[in-house]
């Protein structure tokens, strides 16, 4: 495949938020705020496209293509909430109340110029166009055209309970929230002769619970927080639609998607000692994932080309931690070190090609990145010595056949001095 091309694109966009937050004179909080967004783009692209099928004897595809792409939406938004104290103690209850709004229009008028006597790709120059109205429509790519409408409408209803306590600069905190969401999304699609109307309706339970400690002085900061989050498919992905604009990688959708459920956990540890200007840390987080989405697909030998399908997988998650320790040397302490470890491992659940099969097959991959991190440090009056060093280990691994396992290995040393 050869291409080149042109466009432009025209961008604008306002945006205003208002925020008003009041105290009861008996301690409580009431909390109001407004946001609103619209947006409008504009793109125009012109290209030339040559797909070659070299395993085949057919000609080569030449196009010349015209797109225009205007689309415009707005978002408001409309959040309160309120605080009130549980007696004279530190819990307290939030209530909240949160309604969104979206609305995109979205237009693709694509238009095959080749297909026009004399408009073949090559012969004009790239940004002409044709003078007539009629020749428009006879370039017009029915096809792969569309015109699109999109509202969504979000009810949130966000109860927490809550803890704080801030003594002289101590501050702790602990939440426990429980928000609970009603959306309904609803699409006008049309492409070639689908005309179609799509009304989703999902309820999203997110809990999420947090604490936090932390000290005037700054000696000790903790946290630990638990989340669960969903993102619901668009709703395109999910309509029978065929896209051939590019030959080569034909999308198809998939009616049967499933929202893809982040579980989320990260707890973070730090101590400061700055009488010995020495600090240690140490942190673990990481997510399992439910449902996520992937393109699966289906290879056509004859051409060359691929036809994709958007598809659930399970069994994805990650897992991150690391500490570090640093802290003066002797009494003058002119002379610091710190070191840091990271760990971080992936595993990866996709759809990829296999050698010898013409679809796509559940890949498992395992993915490992260990880094340490040394540093020697001179400090007095202006001047400052770094030496320094890191080493990163890498590996990739999976039980697929045919697969490469990637076992490397990095470092760098230097050193630096300001003045």
């Amino acid at each position: 495949q050869m291409s080149e091309g042109i466009g432009t694109r025209r961008n604008f966009a306002v945006e205003t938020s208002n925020y008003v937050s009041l105290k009861l004179p008996w301690g409580d909080f009431i909390r109001y705020g407004v946001d609103v967004t619209y947006s409008r783009v504009q793109n125009k692209t012109f290209s030339n496209n040559r797909f070659d099928y070299l395993q085949t004897a057919m000609a080569p595809d030449n196009r010349n293509q015209y797109d225009s792409e205007p689309r415009h939406g707005y978002v408001y938004q409309i959040r309160a909430n309120y605080d009130f104290r549980l007696g004279i103690s530190n819990w307290g209850i939030t209530m909240a109340y949160q309604y969104r709004q979206e609305y995109k229009a979205e237009t693709a008028l694509r238009h095959r110029l080749d297909r026009l006597t004399g408009w073949q790709a090559g012969v004009r120059s790239l940004g002409d166009l044709p003078s007539t109205r009629d020749s428009m429509l006879l370039a017009f790519d029915l096809n792969n055209s569309y015109r699109r409408r999109e509202w969504q409408k979000q009810h949130e209803i966000g109860p927490a309970l809550v803890y704080t306590k801030d003594e002289k600069g101590d501050y702790s905190y602990f939440s426990f929230g429980f928000p609970f969401s009603y959306k309904t999304d609803r699409m006008h699609y049309q492409r070639n002769l689908m005309d179609t109307c799509i009304v989703r309706k999902s309820r999203l339970f997110q809990p999420i619970v947090a604490w936090w400690l932390s000290t005037r002085d700054s000696k000790y900061f903790h946290h630990i927080i638990l989340q669960r989050t969903i993102a619901i498919p668009d709703l395109v992905q999910m309509i029978n639609l065929k896209d051939d604009v590019n030959p080569l990688a034909v999308q198809l959708g998939n009616p049967n998607l499933q929202n893809t459920i982040n579980n989320n956990f990260s707890m973070h540890f730090e101590i400061k000692q700055p009488q010995r200007q020495q600090n240690l840390f140490f942190d673990i987080s990481g997510t399992l994932t439910e449902h996520a989405i992937a393109n699966g697909f289906v290879y056509n030998a004859q051409t060359g080309g691929y036809t994709f399908r958007p598809e659930n997988v399970e069994g994805n998650y990650s897992l991150q931690g690391g500490w570090g320790f640093g802290r003066a040397i002797g009494k003058s302490k002119y002379w610091s070190w710190e070191t840091s470890m990271r760990y971080n491992y992936v595993r990866n659940v996709d759809l990829t090609a296999v050698a010898g099969s013409a679809e796509s097959t559940k890949s498992k991959v395992n993915n490992h990145v260990l880094n340490e991190k040394l540093k020697l440090q001179y400090q007095r009056d202006k001047l400052r010595i770094n030496l320094q060093g890191t080493f990163t280990w890498r590996n990739a691994n999976s039980i697929r056949r045919n697969f490469n396992t990637i076992n490397a290995c990095d470092y760098t040393y230097g050193t630096t001095v300001n003045y």
